[in-house]
């Protein structure tokens, strides 16, 4: 089997497994109502783009730690700060480091604006 067919083959089996988990997760919602065509591929591709963001935006943490490895700290602070997301009973325990950083880089900026205007005059 050539790699293309190959690839083409995992795209279709995990298309139908999403499908299948769909299906479930509506079922345990309400059991009387069930998924057009439609609706199952604007969800499939809605949770694809969701996916490859928070992944992505999870690496470049990662990256940031010096890791080659994607924590859950890494998803839970990708999803808090890009998308206002809390995770269940996670707590980020850096939360206050990184308003500490982020002030501190604030009132930087803050400092480099008026030596430059100082310059100006």
């Amino acid at each position: 089997m050539s790699r293309s067919a190959d690839l083409s083959k995992q795209k279709k089996d995990s298309e139908q497994d999403f499908r299948k988990h769909l299906n479930a997760i509506l079922h345990s919602v309400n059991a009387d109502f069930v998924l057009t065509e439609d609706a199952t591929k604007c969800l499939l591709q809605i949770s694809d783009t969701f996916l490859k963001d928070v992944i992505g935006g999870a690496i470049k943490i990662a990256n940031l730690r010096g890791e080659a490895t994607i924590s859950t700290r890494d998803v839970a602070f990708y999803l808090e700060h890009a998308w206002d997301m809390k995770i269940p009973g996670y707590v980020l325990e850096n939360k206050v480091a990184v308003t500490n950083i982020k002030a501190a880089e604030i009132e930087a900026r803050r400092q480099d604006d008026q030596n430059v205007s100082k310059r100006r005059k």
